[in-house]
């Protein structure tokens, strides 16, 4: 169930041009993506559960989708596009230290929302104070506090580009 804030939250993003797609009933999150990041907070897993697209005007940020963090996911972003990106890079380094360290990044950065406005970005709930950061390229790694809950990211969503 959406609470009452997150769908103020959701009508001032469709107010505001966006494409906005819920599901009345939730979809599953991948078991991987439950193991992995099993410190999620219930009402984060609940929304997203509940979402088949949340996507700008412009079609250059969106919030994903239960859909989009499937290992066999047809996205041409899937959730964990940049941190692949970054594992390509250590890959043609040959160095496994750097490897390490992006995937125990990304394993306490769950990605919520993607952005290639202004070159690729995300926005992502952080394990260790569950706020939201920001990260983008070229150190997806180098990342700023963005909000402070799922309804203040949805407040903040629409000056994203």
């Amino acid at each position: 169930m959406i609470t009452a804030d997150l769908q103020a939250s959701v009508g001032k993003l469709k107010a505001n041009g966006w494409q906005i797609e819920l599901r009345a009933k939730g979809q599953r999150f991948p078991a991987h993506i439950l193991q992995r990041y099993a410190w999620l907070p219930t009402g984060w897993l609940e929304f997203l559960s509940h979402v088949n697209n949340i996507v700008n005007p412009e079609e250059t940020v969106w919030v994903l989708s239960p859909s989009d963090y499937r290992l066999d996911s047809d996205a041409a972003f899937p959730a964990d596009a940049w941190e692949r990106l970054c594992l390509e890079c250590a890959a043609q380094e040959n160095d496994d230290a750097w490897a390490a360290n992006i995937r125990a990044f990304w394993d306490e950065h769950f990605p919520v929302a993607l952005s290639v406005g202004s070159g690729y970005a995300y926005y992502a709930l952080r394990k260790s104070d569950h706020q939201v950061v920001h990260g983008m390229e070229p150190d997806f790694e180098d990342t700023s506090v963005f909000a402070g809950s799922l309804g203040e990211l949805l407040a903040k969503l629409p000056e994203v580009r």
